[in-house]
């Protein structure tokens, strides 16, 4: 582990069973999923969407793109 205070993780398209990992928040890293999170004053967005590739994790059709980084 490393000795930083916050540890932020975002999933990407290659991280396909990671999520359910990572769902499980613990002190020492924060997860996020189309969320954000402030620390000390700076905002963090994470969101892992990337447009539909073959079978790959976060996949989302290019036109639901937009709906999912709206949030």
């Amino acid at each position: 582990a490393q000795p930083h205070t916050h540890k932020l993780v975002i999933c990407g398209n290659h991280e396909l069973g990671a999520r359910f990992y990572f769902q499980q928040n613990t002190p020492c890293y924060t997860y996020l999923q189309d969320s954000g999170v402030t620390i000390d004053g700076v905002k963090f967005w994470g969101s892992p969407w990337t447009p539909e590739f073959n079978d790959w994790a976060f996949g989302k059709p290019r036109g639901e793109m937009a709906d999912v980084w709206a949030a």
